[in-house]
């Protein structure tokens, strides 16, 4: 099921516990994983305050859905071999029992000519990763990413765009095929097309358009 249209934090925990009593119901509560995505910062600071682990854990660690599927092939009990190399994301499964401390790996991202790398506190971010122009930011101390602290952190900017000039050549390489057997992307990757072109989203445009994340995608829409 998917928990819809979140303006206030109490809808959003009613539709957690609603999504956990169907389970509990449907499933008796077994062999069943729940995976909450929120996409903007009012969310997860009311996710924080509601969800918690089987548990009772509430966990800091710093993930992504890169994470997720090493997550749902540890619980599925699937062979190494399973994971296609380099692997990014890393298994969450002991989250189910424990908090891991600080994620040795960062997590990587790349759109356009953007990224970013997230070293648990600090966010290492570029508008145009071909200029070579980064910023650095506290999230712990600045999570709306309003001060660029290089200078007061210098050598951690300096290790953080190493690693991320390091990580990108991988994703190049994934990108010309290298990572694959056969060194080629063996299947044609379909055109792009955003959900604002789709025909089955038109429509819900006009009641869509009144939400503040949806304004500027669906300007100039019918």
């Amino acid at each position: 099921g998917m928990i819809y249209r979140f303006d206030q934090s109490y809808r959003i925990i009613c539709g957690i516990d609603k999504i956990r009593v169907f389970h509990s119901q449907r499933f008796k509560a077994k062999n069943c994983i729940m995976l909450f995505d929120p996409r903007n910062e009012f969310i997860k600071k009311s996710l924080r305050t509601s969800v918690r682990f089987f548990k009772g854990n509430s966990p800091s660690f710093p993930a992504a859905t890169m994470d997720i599927f090493p997550t749902l092939a540890e619980v599925a009990g699937l062979p190494a071999a399973s994971m296609l190399q380099p692997q990014d994301g890393q298994s969450l499964r002991p989250l189910f029992e424990r908090e891991l401390g600080p994620r040795r790996r960062p997590i990587g991202f790349r759109s356009a000519v953007r990224g970013a790398l997230v070293d648990n506190e600090f966010k290492l971010y570029s508008k145009n990763v071909s200029k070579g122009d980064f910023e650095l930011y506290h999230l712990g101390d600045d999570p709306a990413e309003k001060e660029d602290v290089r200078a007061k952190h210098p050598e951690v900017a300096q290790r953080l765009r190493k690693a991320f000039q390091k990580w990108n050549a991988t994703v190049d390489a994934s990108v010309a095929g290298k990572d694959y057997p056969s060194g080629k992307v063996d299947s044609r990757q379909p055109p792009r097309i955003f959900w604002t072109d789709l025909e089955a989203y038109r429509p819900y445009f006009r009641e869509w358009r009144n939400r503040p994340e949806y304004q500027g995608r669906l300007k100039g829409k019918k």
